[in-house]
This record gives structure tokens, sequence and C-alpha cells, in this order.
């Protein structure tokens, strides 16, 4: 699918939602990561639970002083920041030009 990576057959994401993921990772808040994105916090709270829907699994604890990963968390973030720098690599490539 294009724009969308498929984890469970029905629910996917897409890069945005990632990226957003792991930057939640860094900050471990929802409000410095909407700042930093320039999202509102509900976009980022939608984002990231799109991504633990398609990973049928909490990502997250979140605590009074913000987010904590989960073993779960670890995990996929590791993978999506290898999507992530794949993904770049992807947009990096030359321009074949046109086929013919």
């Amino acid at each position: 699918m294009v724009g969308g990576l498929f984890l469970d057959g029905e629910k996917h994401v897409n890069t945005v939602m990632l990226r957003t993921f792991v930057v939640a990772a860094a900050t471990g808040s929802i409000t410095e990561t909407a700042k930093k994105l320039k999202y509102g916090k509900s976009t980022v709270l939608y984002h990231i639970r799109e991504v633990e829907k398609a990973c049928r699994s909490e990502l997250f604890e979140r605590e009074m002083r913000g987010l904590s990963l989960t073993r779960a968390g670890q995990q996929a973030l590791e993978i999506s920041q290898q999507v992530l720098r794949m993904t770049a690599e992807l947009r990096s490539l030359p321009s074949g030009g046109p086929r013919g």
C-alpha cells in the first residue's frame, strides 16, 4: 500500500504516524511532541493510538511525569526507526528518468 505500512492485515500506519511515535518516545511527552511537530495534541494522541492498534499492544505507559516505553514499545521504536531510515533511503534514490 502506498503511504501505509500494514502490520496486522487490518490496520495500517503511515510514516507520519511512525515519526510521531518516534518523537513521542524521545520526548516522553505528548505536549512536547505536539510542539516539536507543530501538531495539535489530539493529532499526536491519534497517531500513537493508531500505531498501538496496528501493533496490537500498548507502546507507552502513561505516567504523571510523562510517557515511558513498554517492552513492546521499545521493540516498535527500533522497527519504526528502521522503517523511517529505509523510507528516507528510498526517497533519496536517483531518478531513473523516463522508461521506454
